[in-house]
């Protein structure tokens, strides 16, 4: 039987990829596919880090996943993680299965901000500089900016055959993910798969990049006045935008928008090092490879609007409302 081990990574759709599957595990059951219910949080396999890590998969745990006799997906983001010697237990622990591994390839240029946005949600205080300097000042040595890096470990333990890649990139503009997520899969492609786009839960929704400055400047304030970590902060935001003073609040995202630093990602060298690498090493495990214009440059919020005396009252106002709800 093949397993096929889906690691992500993060900002590659992960979440809509799960909830697509765990809508369609009987349609997927049907057609020689088992996604299971066992290790999963919310809808990607996420409890199964923590087993891997403690060197603690269990025998039971294999026979659940032999049990039906067809094909396995296992999906977490979280995989993507773990060290070497992990993928190397996991591969002793599953040596049942023809263990397939598949990684959504996002070139990293397109996936900085939204790196940095998630980390933010959940309630990271970095400014964007912060946040991407180490990463941009050793490319070469970033995990995660470099996909080369994970990828050339998961052929060490693996082998190359057994490595799967989908070029998110070129999926995210021909609209086509989850139809090569299923071809990879070996599902027909005629299968009546219902894909929830429209569902919020599948998908993390992206924010605009002032809004992010906005729940990162409240994250450190909440964090140093009162304790509060985590993505708390932002749901009070989201969840109770509509009670905040709107005249406040948009004269406060307006001085947020009106001064951005420019980044010129190109200058890096971001992307052209890893995707030689990842052209030479795996160009034919790709499934739907495209050669794709790099994002030059992005424009990120600066934090000056924190010393304008009108942007330190209006945030303060802000602070004392959003406190009602935590």
């Amino acid at each position: 039987m093949k397993l096929f081990l889906h690691v992500g990574p993060h900002k590659t759709a992960t979440t809509l990829i799960q909830k697509t599957m765990l809508d369609n595990q009987k349609v997927l059951l049907d057609n020689n596919l088992f996604y299971p219910s066992k290790f999963i949080r919310i809808f990607g396999h996420h409890d199964l880090i923590n087993p891997i890590r403690n060197r603690q998969i269990h025998s039971e745990d294999i026979s659940h996943l032999e049990k039906p006799e067809k094909n396995i997906l296992l999906s977490s983001e979280n995989l993507i993680n773990l060290e070497e010697d992990d993928f190397e237990y996991l591969k002793n622990a599953l040596s049942n299965f023809e263990i397939n591994i598949i990684y959504c390839w996002r070139r990293a240029t397109s996936k900085i901000f939204s790196i940095w946005q998630e980390i933010v949600k959940h309630g990271g205080t970095e400014t964007f500089y912060q946040f991407s300097f180490p990463h941009l000042a050793k490319t070469s040595k970033s995990a995660t900016l470099s996909a080369d890096l994970k990828l050339l470990m998961l052929e060490r333990v693996f082998g190359n055959a057994s490595i799967n890649i989908i070029d998110y990139d070129n999926s995210f503009i021909n609209k086509d993910l989850i139809q090569q997520f299923l071809k990879t899969l070996g599902i027909k492609s005629e299968l009546d798969i219902r894909i929830p786009y429209n569902d919020g839960t599948a998908t993390n929704t992206a924010l605009e990049s002032h809004d992010v400055e906005l729940i990162r400047a409240l994250n450190v304030a909440f964090s140093k006045r009162k304790s509060i970590q985590g993505a708390s902060v932002r749901r009070a935001f989201i969840l109770n935008l509509k009670k905040l003073n709107s005249d406040n609040l948009n004269a406060l995202r307006e001085l947020i928008k009106s001064d951005k630093s420019e980044y010129y990602l190109e200058s890096f060298d971001i992307d052209s090092r890893s995707e030689k690498i990842i052209l030479d090493r795996f160009q034919k495990n790709i499934t739907n490879y495209q050669c794709i214009t790099n994002i030059k440059k992005i424009s990120i919020p600066t934090q000056n609007w924190l010393i304008d005396p009108n942007g330190s009252k209006m945030f303060e106002k802000l602070y004392q409302e959003l406190s009602a709800f935590l």
